[in-house]
């Protein structure tokens, strides 16, 4: 996912990566991702990049509701935000 502001459907059980490539190579190092909720969206350590070579994180969807993923660049000068709704994927 590259657009900040967006909003995202993902199954319950389901990934959801987030591609912050975009961003100028020189701002990757230190790079922080979270979840504003970890029981609904939780970041995967495992399936996280090393942020210096790229800036990009799994996320994994637990439960049904709402989350934001955040990120910021180590200065603060460059931030992402995206909001998430998790839920059944159907009947």
């Amino acid at each position: 996912m590259r657009d900040d502001g967006s909003e995202v459907f993902v199954a319950t059980g389901g990934q959801l990566a987030v591609d912050l490539t975009g961003w100028p190579s020189d701002e990757w190092g230190g790079v922080s991702f979270k979840s504003s909720n970890p029981s609904v969206l939780k970041l995967s350590p495992n399936a996280t990049e090393t942020i210096v070579s790229r800036p990009v994180a799994t996320f994994q969807a637990l439960s049904a509701g709402v989350a934001r993923v955040d990120a910021s660049s180590r200065d603060g000068s460059y931030t992402f935000q995206l909001r998430v709704d998790v839920g059944s994927a159907g009947p």
